[in-house]
This record gives C-alpha cells, structure tokens and sequence, in this order.
C-alpha cells in the first residue's frame, strides 16, 4: 500500500482525490470513492438559484453515505455568480456539525479565480 503525508494530512487511505466534474452531480462518486479509501469530491453542480441549498443537500446525503473524508468543489468564475453563496452554505454545514468537521476537510476552487 501506498501511504504519502497527502493521506495523512486528508485522513485517507490512498492518495488519490477525485476531480471535481461540475456541471454533473457527483454525490453518488464522492461517497463510493470515499469509501474505496481515496478522496471524493462533491462537484458545484447547480447552475440555478438554488446552488446553496443543493451543495448543503449534497454534503449531507454524502455524510450520510460514507464515513472516508471527502470535500467539495467550487466554480468560482464570474458566470457562476453563486460561488460565494455555496461558499457559504459549506462553512455553514461544518460549523453547525463536528463530526462534518472532521469529515469534510477539503475545499477545491476551479473555473476561475477568486
């Protein structure tokens, strides 16, 4: 087996972290790839209004598919004038549940800068 401070640091087994592949929904992958041992990454998938309370609901149904560490990708580009919202919604998520906390400890930012 490999084992790298990469896994140390995230607290998985391998040291593989999956891409963020926004515009799809990638709960399902994140969990399963989370669960394989390796990193899984919630992909920013909403395009519309509710981009916020769809990335909270997408934290909390991977919680609940996995105990492995995952993380969350953010569109930060302009078009996707949202991105501080569903900044928002996941700081939210973690600070109102420790064991989220613990969980979720990766943040990815793509499409843009900030």
């Amino acid at each position: 087996m490999i084992r790298t401070e990469l896994c140390n640091l995230l607290g998985i087994q391998y040291p593989i972290i999956q891409a963020g592949m926004g515009p799809f929904d990638t709960t399902d992958l994140a969990a399963a790839v989370s669960n394989a041992g390796a990193m899984g990454i919630i992909s920013h998938y909403a395009l519309d209004a509710d981009q916020a309370a769809k990335m909270a609901e997408a934290i909390r149904k991977v919680k609940g598919m996995t105990k492995g560490h995952f993380g969350a990708n953010v569109r930060v580009a302009a078009r996707y004038s949202q991105a501080e919202e569903v900044l928002e919604a996941i700081f939210r998520e973690r600070r109102n549940d420790e064991d989220l906390y613990n969980q979720m400890n990766l943040l990815i930012t793509s499409a843009g800068d900030c």
